[in-house]
């Protein structure tokens, strides 16, 4: 099924150049990779080989796939595990715009935390994942391969903003990737960026296509970070917040559809 934002997406034209020279162009080159994304490969590949099952608890729309409570950790991997293309991208985003401190907000098998992680020896993660057998098992793995730059944290993105479990925190990179409905979204955003950011920060919004709800959410940030450059893919839209040497508008790039 098609929604509105998907269409508009494949009809308007991708002009990457108009992102001026203070947005480096290999960030946008699918041929330009850091070698250390061969380690989150070979991660990637041991999950895809792992036949066990694990009960997950959904705390947000769920997964549109994977249905069941009871799901094999390789279904888990290839449904839900960030994609190699994206991976690489986040890390020449995170190297180029020198970020030091990452939020994300679902960490699943940590496929995704990963590429953050291995993005820079001095770089510190902070992933949030509310189910507890999950984390228990990513956390199992990351103390296995010696992951030391990551803090899991157990619990939903509410009970965290809402007892403000972050509160000496600042980030300059925030990912929202759970709860794919806008109201959460709005909701998250609001608190992450008056009480987590510093300042300067870089949102990324992932599946703004989940659903016409999540896009009118997507379509709303736009609008309140009028000022600010915003780009997008068919699956996710990124926030430049207070980068005033990047152009202002709101940008269809063409990387991954």
């Amino acid at each position: 099924m098609k929604f509105p934002g998907n269409i508009l997406y494949h009809f308007r034209a991708k002009k990457n150049f108009s992102l001026g020279k203070a947005f480096p162009e290999h960030i946008l080159d699918n041929y330009f990779a850091l070698n250390n994304y061969l380690i989150v490969e070979k991660y990637r590949k041991n999950l895809l080989e792992i036949d066990d099952e694990i009960e997950v608890t959904d705390f947000g729309t769920g997964s549109k796939k994977l249905k069941n409570s009871k799901r094999k950790i390789y279904d888990i991997a290839d449904t839900s595990g960030t994609t190699m293309k994206f991976g690489i991208f986040f890390q020449k985003l995170i190297q180029s715009f020198k970020i030091t401190s990452v939020l994300e907000l679902g960490t699943s098998l940590g496929i995704g935390t990963l590429y953050f992680a291995l993005s820079d020896k001095n770089i510190e993660v902070t992933s949030i994942e509310a189910c507890p057998k999950i984390h228990n098992f990513t956390k199992s793995l990351f103390e296995q391969n010696a992951i030391n730059n990551v803090n899991l944290i157990n619990d939903d993105f509410d009970s965290v903003f809402d007892n403000n479990k972050l509160a000496e925190k600042k980030f300059d990179l925030v990912y929202i990737d759970g709860n794919h409905n806008s109201r959460s979204l709005l909701k998250y955003y609001d608190y992450i960026e008056k009480e987590l950011i510093k300042e300067k920060c870089i949102f990324i919004i992932d599946d703004i296509n989940w659903s016409t709800d999540m896009h009118k959410g997507w379509k709303s940030l736009c609008q309140r970070n009028e000022d600010s450059c915003k780009v997008y893919f068919f699956r996710m839209g990124i926030i430049f917040k207070n980068f005033n040497d990047l152009p202002v508008g709101t940008f269809p790039i063409n990387f991954v559809n």
